[in-house]
């Protein structure tokens, strides 16, 4: 179902995804799995197709599907250390200065700039890796607010991100969330901050999210 919304403006704070829905660094972290497995002389079982809706569930996803694909590599590394690799080399790969806006992101990041109005970022990455992607892209720099793995306990889809951003603004808000995974969407419900799903119209995940949720297939449309 499509919930009708009001005009974007007329919710406070707007809350926003980071990875694969203002930038487009989801490409990184694919690459980062695909080569942190072939450091270990693995072939690596996915496409970029094929992995990405397992990442957008949950990292405890994720880190099952590798599990059940690798099973003799995890008898030897614990997959904190796995994970640690990886995220090492995810940091090389946005180093190297490729990341770009998704489409629409950029004017929408500056209108609601000029409009001074409340937005935030809630993102499950960490601030080292925020830092680098806003080295390659100034503009994230002037985003008033982040919230950062390393500002609250438990990852999407736990609520504990949206709910530490909705502490800090305020409870007279009337927020609403952007996000282009399901997990995303599970979080945004769960701290009550109404969900807008932002992915590609034949995205696989849209045949999994149920209720009263709201579309875009990109954040142009936002604009329009």
């Amino acid at each position: 179902m499509h919930k009708q919304l009001k005009p974007l403006l007329e919710y406070s704070p707007i809350l926003f995804d980071f990875d694969g829905l203002l930038v487009d660094t989801e490409k990184q972290h694919f690459q980062a799995y695909k080569q942190t497995v072939e450091s270990f002389s693995l072939s690596f079982n996915w496409d970029y197709a094929s992995f990405m809706p397992i990442a957008h569930i949950s990292g405890v996803a994720i880190r099952q599907s590798l599990f059940e694909a690798y099973p003799e590599l995890f008898q030897k590394i614990t997959w904190e250390e796995f994970y640690a690799k990886k995220s090492a080399r995810y940091c090389e790969l946005i180093e190297e200065g490729l990341t770009r806006f998704m489409p629409g992101a950029e004017v929408l990041i500056r209108r609601l700039l000029e409009e001074n109005h409340s937005f935030a970022v809630v993102t499950n990455s960490t601030r080292r890796q925020i830092d680098l992607v806003k080295n390659n892209l100034p503009l994230l720099k002037k985003v008033p607010h982040w919230f950062v793995r390393e500002d609250y306990n438990n990852p999407k889809p736990a609520p504990d991100g949206y709910l530490k951003a909705l502490e800090f603004f305020g409870k007279k808000s009337t927020p609403i969330g952007f996000e282009d995974t399901k997990k995303g969407i599970v979080s945004l419900s769960a701290a009550g901050v109404l969900p807008v799903l932002v992915c590609d119209e034949n995205h696989p995940q849209r045949e999994h999210i149920s209720g009263d949720i709201t579309f875009y297939s990109s954040l142009t449309h936002l604009l329009q």
